[in-house]
C-alpha cells in the first residue's frame, strides 16, 4: 500500500464484468456509507487520460487509531465489491490544477424537482466523465459522514418542499459530498460538472457550477496599493498637507500590496490547490448558522404563512445516498474502461489449508490447495497456449514427484508407490519437467521418441501369443488412425505379418524394430525383395521348427503368411494387397530415430508395477530431430492405449491398496486418438485403479465429444484465457453451476498465468475462485517445496533392471531362438536416459548432467545462445 504521509490511495480497474443489477447496487452501497463514517473524509476521483480512458482512485486519510488503515481499506473493498471492479494500491494521483476549478453550489428554488431514481444506470455518472471529459480534465467528490442536524435539518427541508417517503433522505444512510471539476478551459469545466450533478439519479436540486476564485479581498488590497503608488508619483502634498511626505504614500502601496500577497495565498482556490498537491482534501463544509425554524402557530391558532425555506446546508454541500455517487468509479465498459483486471474471486476456505498440492494464490494472497484424495476425480486445464497450463501441470508433476521421495504418510496423498507418467508434446516441455521431478529428488526416466539414445516403450508388449499380441496390436493403431480406416482387408492384412514382424525382430542378426519389419512385409518403399526374403526366412524357420519342435513361434508367425506370400501370389496382387495398410503406416515408420536397431526398449507391465516415473517427449526431440504433428498424434494415442491395456490387467484395486498411477499430458487432443473409449475409461473407471489423470488441451472442441464432456466433468477444472468465445462459454457454463455471477468478460478478462479454478473437496464442488499459478517454475522450485512444506528425502535410486537392451550377434541360422537380454543401464547419470556412445564422430553426450540440473540463463554478449540447451 502506497501513500502519502496522510493519505491512503487505491485505484479501481474495471474487470471482465460490467453489468451492474440496480437494486444490488443501491443495496451495497449503504455498506460504504456505514464505513465512511468512520473516516475523517474520502474522495472519489475520475481523471480522464491523454488517450481518453478514465482512471479512477479512492483516498482518504489513515484517521486515527491502529485500526484506521484497515478501515480505508475496508472503505475501499465496499467500494470494489459495489462495483464489481478490482482493488489495487497506489500512489496519490497527480492532478493537473493550471486550469480554471468550478465546484457544484446548489441553486434556491421553491419548487422541487421530481426525479426517480428507480431503475436508474450505475454507471451513468462515469460513463458522463467518459463521453464528455476532455483529456486532462478531472472530477472529484469529496465525502464525509453527515452530523445529526444536517440530517434532521435536510428531511424537514425536503418535507416542507413537499417530499414524500420515497424520497432518498429517507432511506437510511446519507453522505456529506462536495464536488469539484477540472478542465482545460472554464466552459468544458462548467459543462461536465453541470451533466454530472444532472446524472446523480433522484436528485431533487439544481446545483450551478461556480468557480473556485481568489475571492474580492486580495483584490481590494490590490487596488489600494496601485492608488498609493499612483497618488505618491503625481500629487503635490507640501502645499496642502506639508506632513504627508512621498515616502509615507510608497509605505502605504507597500504595504498593501503585501496584504494583498497574503490575502491572494488564502483564498479558496489557493486552498484547493494546496490541497490537491498534498492529496488532502477539504472536507464538505459545515452551514455557519442554522437554518430557520418554521413559524409558530399564533395564539388564535392560526399559523403565518411561511417563506420559502432557505437551503439547510452549506451551500456547496450535498447530503445524498451511496448509491448517488459511487457510481462515478463503475466501469464503463468498452475502451473507455482503459486496461482491464481480473476480478477478485477469493479460494473456498476448504482449499486454503494444506490437503494437497499448492496451486499458487488468489488475490489477497490466500493459497490455493486442491485435494489429495479428490485428485482421483481428474484435473483438466483449458486455454489457449502460453498463458500457464504447462506451470499447471509441473506443478501437479512436482508434487507428485516430492511425495515420492518423502511421503507425507497422509490419507489421500500419494506417497511412494505411486507411479508419474508424462506425456510431453514439445521438447523443452519435457526438460522442464525434468527440472522439476529432480528438484525434488526425483529423478524420471527420459523416453524421447526421436531420440535412439534413450529407451523407448514396446508397443508389441501385449501378453499373449504372437496371433494375440497382434490382434491387441491392430486394436491401438484402429484407436489412433480410426475405425473406419482399418477395414476388414487392411485387418486380415495386417494380422497375417505382425506374427512374422514380432518373430523376426527377436532374431539378432536381424535386429530391426518389429514396425519397421511389417512395413517391410507389406512392400514398404516399393521394396518387394525385402519381403519375400524376410518370409522365406520365417517359413524355413517354421520348417525347422515343425521337424525338431524347436521353435514353435516360427511355426505361428508363418501361418498366416500365405495371404501374401503363398505360391498363388504375384508382386503385382501382394503390393495391391498391401496398399492400404501399408500408407497407413507410413508416418508412423517414417518417425527418425524412433525405430533404430539396438534402441532399449521397457514395457508398459514394468512402469507401471514398480511405480517408475518417466517423461515422454513426442515432439521436436531434445537432439533437434523435427516430429511432425502427425507423428505426435499418432505415436501418442498408441501409448496411452498401451498404457490403459496394461492398467486395467495390473491395477484393479490399487485405490485401496495405496497404489496409484499419475498420467499427465500437456496436449490431451495428441491423445484422445480418433475414439474416446480410452479417455473416457481412464475419467469413469480409472479411479478404482489408482489412476490420477491431468489433462490440458487449448480447445475443448479439439476433442470427440464423449471426450469432451467426460473431461469437463472432472473434479477439478482449471481455465485459463480461452482464446475464442465458443471456449469463455465453455468456462462459463462449467463456472455458473456452483456460482450464479460467473460471466464471459470475467473469463475473458484472466491475464497470463492466472487461472479460474473450479475443485472438489471431499467429493463436494466447491465454489470457483480466480488464482495466480505459482511461477516456480521460472525463479525457483526449492520456494515450491517450502511453501508447500515438502521435507528433503533420500534419493530415489535411478537403477532400472526392467529396461531391456537388444542383444545383436552375428549371422547364425534362422532356426536359432531369438536371444533378448535384460541388461541393467547406468542411469544415474542421465536423469534415466540409456547412455549413448561417445566418440570423436558423436562428441560428449548430449545427456551429461549439468544439462539437467544447470538454471536457465538469459542469452547476452557475455552468455551466447546455446543452440543444444533448452
Amino acid at each position: 500500500m502506497r501513500a502519502t504521509a496522510d493519505t491512503i490511495a487505491f485505484s479501481l480497474r474495471p474487470t471482465g464484468s460490467t453489468d451492474l443489477d440496480p437494486a444490488g447496487f443501491t443495496h451495497r452501497a449503504k455498506s460504504f456509507g456505514s464505513v465512511l463514517r468512520q473516516l475523517p473524509w474520502a474522495a472519489i476521483i475520475a481523471q480522464v487520460r491523454q488517450d481518453g480512458s478514465v482512471a479512477t482512485h479512492l483516498i482518504a486519510p489513515p484517521g486515527r487509531g491502529g485500526r484506521a488503515a484497515g478501515t480505508v481499506k475496508n472503505l475501499a473493498t465496499n467500494l470494489a465489491a459495489t462495483l464489481n471492479c478490482a482493488l489495487e494500491p497506489a500512489d496519490v494521483p497527480q492532478l493537473p490544477v493550471d486550469g480554471p476549478i468550478v465546484t457544484a453550489r446548489v441553486r434556491h428554488e421553491a419548487i422541487a424537482s421530481r426525479d426517480n431514481a428507480a431503475g436508474a444506470d450505475p454507471t451513468e455518472l462515469a460513463k458522463v466523465v467518459a463521453r464528455n471529459g476532455a483529456p486532462g480534465s478531472w472530477v472529484a467528490v469529496v465525502m464525509r459522514g453527515p452530523s445529526r442536524r444536517e440530517e434532521v435539518s435536510l428531511r424537514r427541508w425536503i418535507s416542507g418542499r413537499g417530499g414524500t417517503d420515497s424520497h432518498y433522505s429517507r432511506g437510511g444512510e446519507l453522505i456529506a459530498t462536495s464536488v469539484y471539476c477540472c478542465g482545460p478551459d472554464m466552459g468544458s469545466a462548467r459543462d461536465l460538472l453541470v451533466q454530472l450533478v444532472a446524472a446523480m439519479p433522484g436528485l431533487d436540486v439544481n446545483c450551478d457550477a461556480v468557480p473556485v476564485g481568489s475571492g474580492s479581498l486580495p483584490w481590494a488590497f490590490g487596488a489600494a496599493s496601485a492608488a498609493a503608488y499612483a497618488v505618491s508619483l503625481t500629487v503635490d502634498f507640501s502645499s496642502t498637507l506639508p506632513q504627508v511626505q512621498p515616502w509615507m504614500m510608497l509605505g502605504g502601496s507597500s504595504a498593501a500590496a503585501v496584504l494583498a500577497h497574503g490575502a491572494l495565498g488564502r483564498t479558496p482556490r489557493s486552498k484547493l490547490i494546496s490541497s490537491v498537491e498534498s492529496g488532502t482534501w477539504p472536507k464538505p463544509r459545515h452551514r455557519a448558522v442554522n437554518p430557520p425554524r418554521p413559524p409558530k402557530a399564533r395564539p388564535d391558532g392560526t399559523v403565518p404563512t411561511p417563506k420559502d425555506p432557505p437551503y439547510p446546508l452549506h451551500p456547496n454541500t450535498l447530503l445524498l445516498a451511496p448509491h448517488m455517487v459511487v457510481g462515478l468509479a463503475a466501469p464503463v465498459g468498452g475502451a473507455l474502461s482503459g486496461e482491464r483486471t481480473v476480478t477478485n474471486r477469493p479460494t473456498p476456505p476448504a482449499m486454503r489449508e494444506p490437503i494437497g498440492p499448492l496451486l499458487g494464490y488468489d488475490l489477497d494472497g490466500k493459497p490455493c490447495h486442491l485435494s489429495a484424495d479428490d485428485l482421483f476425480a481428474g484435473i483438466a486445464a483449458f486455454g489457449q497456449p502460453g498463458y500457464g497450463k504447462s506451470f499447471f501441470t509441473h506443478i501437479l508433476l512436482a508434487f507428485a514427484c516430492a511425495e515420492r521421495v518423502s511421503p507425507s504418510g497422509r490419507a489421500g496423498f500419494p506417497g511412494r508407490q505411486s507411479g508419474i507418467v508424462s506425456f510431453e508434446a514439445k521438447g523443452d516441455g519435457a526438460m522442464e519437467s525434468i527440472r522439476a521431478a529432480r528438484a525434488m529428488g526425483d529423478d524420471p526416466l527420459l523416453i524421447d521418441l526421436a531420440d535412439p539414445s534413450t529407451p523407448m516403450i514396446d508397443l508389441f508388449s501385449f501378453p499373449g501369443t504372437l496371433d494375440e499380441k497382434a490382434t491387441r496390436w491392430i486394436e491401438m493403431a484402429r484407436y489412433a488412425f480410426g475405425s473406419d480406416s482399418m477395414q476388414y482387408q487392411s485387418f486380415e492384412t495386417l494380422q497375417s505379418v505382425i506374427p512374422a514382424a514380432i518373430y523376426l525382430s527377436h532374431q539378432p542378426d536381424v535386429n530391426q524394430h518389429p514396425l519397421v519389419l511389417i512395413y517391410q512385409l507389406l512392400c514398404g518403399g516399393g521394396n518387394d525383395e525385402r519381403g519375400v526374403e524376410l518370409a522365406a526366412r520365417v517359413k524355413r524357420a517354421a520348417a525347422l521348427s515343425a521337424s525338431t519342435n524347436s521353435d514353435p513361434d516360427a511355426i505361428a508367425a508363418a501361418q498366416g503368411l500365405d495371404i501374401l506370400y503363398g505360391a498363388s501370389i504375384n508382386p503385382s496382387a501382394r503390393r495391391q494387397r498391401c496398399d492400404a495398410p501399408r500408407n497407413k503406416l507410413d508416418a508412423l515408420v517414417k518417425i527418425a530415430g524412433a525405430w533404430e536397431p539396438g534402441r532399449a526398449i521397457v514395457s508398459w507391465d514394468d512402469i507401471v508395477s514398480h511405480h517408475d516415473a518417466v517423461v515422454i517427449n513426442l515432439g521436436v526431440g531434445v537432439n533437434g530431430v523435427q516430429v511432425s504433428a502427425e507423428q505426435t498424434r499418432l505415436t501418442s494415442s498408441m501409448l496411452l492405449f498401451g498404457l490403459r491395456e496394461t492398467i486395467a490387467r495390473l491395477c484393479s484395486g490399487w485405490q485401496h491398496q495405496g497404489r496409484s498411477t499419475t498420467i499427465i499430458a500437456d496436449e490431451l487432443s495428441d491423445l484422445a486418438g480418433t475414439s474416446p473409449e480410452v479417455v473416457s475409461w481412464l475419467r469413469e473407471k480409472g479411479r478404482s485403479y489408482g489412476v490420477r489423470p491431468v489433462f490440458a488441451t487449448q480447445f475443448l472442441s479439439q476433442l470427440p465429444e464423449v471426450v469432451r464432456q467426460s473431461v469437463v466433468g472432472f473434479g477439478n477444472v482449471a481455465w485459463f484465457t480461452p482464446a475464442t468465445l465458443p471456449g469463455a462459454r465453455d468456462a462459463v457454463d462449467d463456472m455458473v453451476m456452483s456460482d450464479s455471477t460467473w460471466d464471459i468478460p470475467t473469463i475473458a478478462a484472466l491475464p497470463k498465468y492466472h487461472a479460474a479454478i473450479r475443485a472438489t473437496v471431499d467429493g463436494r464442488r466447491q465454489t470457483p475462485a480466480i488464482i495466480r499459478v505459482g511461477d516456480w517454475e521460472r525463479h525457483d522450485w526449492e520456494g515450491f517445496r517450502a511453501a508447500q512444506g515438502l521435507a528433503h528425502g533420500e534419493q530415489i535410486s535411478t537403477d532400472r533392471p526392467w529396461i531391456r537392451v537388444p542383444k545383436t550377434a552375428g549371422a547364425v541360422d534362422s532356426g536359432d531362438a531369438a536371444t533378448i537380454e535384460t541388461a541393467t543401464v547406468d542411469l544415474s547419470k542421465t536423469s534415466g536416459h540409456a547412455e549413448p556412445e561417445t566418440g570423436p564422430e558423436n562428441g560428449t553426450t548430449r545427456f551429461d548432467p549439468t544439462r539437467f540440473g544447470a538454471p536457465f540463463k538469459p542469452t547476452s554478449a557475455d552468455n551466447p545462445a546455446d543452440n543444444n540447451d533448452w
